[in-house]
């Protein structure tokens, strides 16, 4: 979660951004997936199993870093996910404060125990990586990120073991990773099954790519490109490749025999952001990312 309520309330809000930032590099650099999230859109999320669902994503743990303020709706969302088996770490500190009634709650303080193990209050420092009494036992209080990392490596199966960064969308019926840091033919798990694919954002070209071997567990494969080069690995129904195989793209010429015209359709979906910031509703039109210039000189 993305510490505002401690900026806003004045306690140590400098100390949770810096805890959400350092936890948020070294689990990128572990290649774990995350997001950082507002207040509100945790608010409206559904709690479905042990997953937490809002804005089309699924989420299997939650992290309040070093947040000694939080919104009420925070908090109780954070209880409830802790209660259907979802994975709560608070990182640093406790909540002490809500926009309910302050830092002088009884009920805040007895829902971060109950949820927790332990009143924000405490004199007790966080240290363990479990509650500190009759909190949810998947929830965690925790003192710095290599504990975070244990706790969520040791939660649940991840989506991909190998190295370099990644993220992992699911889009319809496919599931796509986005892998960049990465060396070529690096050995990589992916918990996903199906027919592989490398997918050219450049050209708009896809290849099949042969796997190691799957199970109903999940896919190892060798990545076919180098550190340098963003590596679009694409899971869709279907029976994988075996072998390598060659491009296969069919190409078709169309001849342009008098006057002609074109048009660029935008297809960068912005609704999550990922583009730019804020997000936006629709798609971002064709954008000028790479240019060349060159200085002039007199004569």
């Amino acid at each position: 979660l993305y510490p505002v309520a401690p900026m806003q309330a004045g306690m140590d809000g400098p100390a949770a951004v810096q805890t959400a930032f350092t936890a948020g590099e070294r689990l990128y650099a572990k290649g774990i997936d995350f997001d950082f999230m507002d207040f509100q859109s945790l608010g409206r999320a559904s709690v479905v199993g042990t997953e937490l669902l809002v804005s089309g994503e699924r989420y299997r743990a939650l992290v309040l870093p070093a947040m000694k303020a939080v919104r009420w709706s925070t908090m109780e969302k954070a209880s409830q996910f802790a209660r259907a088996g979802g994975v709560v770490v608070a990182l640093g500190a406790l909540p002490e404060a809500s926009d309910r009634a302050g830092d002088d709650d009884p009920e805040l303080d007895a829902l971060v125990e109950q949820t927790l193990g332990r009143q924000g209050r405490s004199s007790s420092p966080p240290g363990g990586e479990g509650p500190g009494g009759k909190g949810q036992s998947n929830a965690h209080l925790l003192s710095d990120a290599d504990q975070l990392l244990r706790v969520i490596t040791n939660a649940f199966p991840r989506d991909y073991d190998g190295p370099g960064s990644i993220q992992h969308r699911r889009i319809g019926s496919r599931d796509l990773y986005a892998i960049y840091h990465a060396a070529k033919d690096a050995g990589c798990f992916f918990r996903a099954t199906g027919r592989v694919e490398l997918w050219d954002p450049w050209t708009g070209t896809t290849r099949p790519l042969a796997v190691v071997s799957q199970t109903a567990a999940g896919t190892r494969l060798n990545l076919p490109l180098t550190e340098k080069e963003i590596q679009l690995i694409v899971f869709s129904p279907g029976e994988p490749a075996q072998v390598e195989s060659q491009v296969s793209n069919l190409k078709s010429q169309i001849p342009l025999d008098g006057p002609w015209e074109f048009e660029l359709q935008p297809t960068l979906d912005n609704r999550f952001g990922d583009f730019h910031w804020p997000p936006t509703p629709g798609f971002l039109g064709a954008e000028a990312r790479r240019m060349r210039y060159a200085d002039e000189t007199d004569g």
